[in-house]
Parts: structure tokens; sequence; C-alpha cells
């Protein structure tokens, strides 16, 4: 980290700086607009994902905590159960989301 500060004039050490600011303001909204929506909804449910749009990337995006430690499940916008509910705009309540054709392994694999 510090060869890469080293390398950049400070402009760049400036719109880096900028950068990171907008990142940590994003993700913490994140986790609030998550932890209100989830405080929000009596959902009677063993458990239940906020799956974001990113225009970007065009990829569906959720953050999962494991322990201490934030993580990101991305994948592309149209996969999986979040993906069909993403493209039809047509909210879903799903009985056993494991024995949906639609259900993303990856997913689980990815997060355990």
């Amino acid at each position: 980290m510090e060869q890469l500060l080293a390398g950049l004039p400070d402009a760049g050490k400036v719109q880096l700086l900028l950068r990171i600011a907008v990142v940590a303001r994003r993700n913490a909204v994140l986790v609030d607009v998550a932890n209100r929506v989830s405080d929000t909804l009596s959902l009677d449910a063993e458990r239940s994902s906020l799956f974001l749009h990113d225009a970007e990337t065009g990829e569906l995006f959720s953050r999962v905590m494991q322990g201490n430690t934030v993580g990101e499940v991305r994948f592309p916008a149209g996969q999986g159960i979040a993906g069909s509910v993403f493209t039809s705009g047509a909210g879903e309540i799903i009985p056993d989301a494991y024995a949906d054709p639609r259900f993303n392994q990856a997913v689980v694999r990815d997060t355990g």
C-alpha cells in the first residue's frame, strides 16, 4: 500500500481518499438500509436476503455476515431466484428455496 501511495501525485492521493470515502459511506448506508428493512418486516422465515442492483456491473449483490466479517455476494442480475424476482418485478415467497430449480447453488457454495 505504501508503494502504491508513494507513486501517486498529491492529486491522485486526494482522489483515492475521496473514492474510499464514497465507498465506505455507501457500504454504511447499505448496512443501515438492510438493518432497517429486516427490523421493519416481520417475516416468518428462517432467513431472508436483501439484494440490490449494481447498474454499472449488471449484477445483484447482498452483504453477508459471517461471524464478525461482512462479505459480499454478487451474481448476474438474471440469475437464481433473486434474479428471477428482479427481472419480473414480482415478489415471491419460496417455501423451500433449495427445491426451487432457480436456486443459485453457487451462493451457498461461496458463503457456506
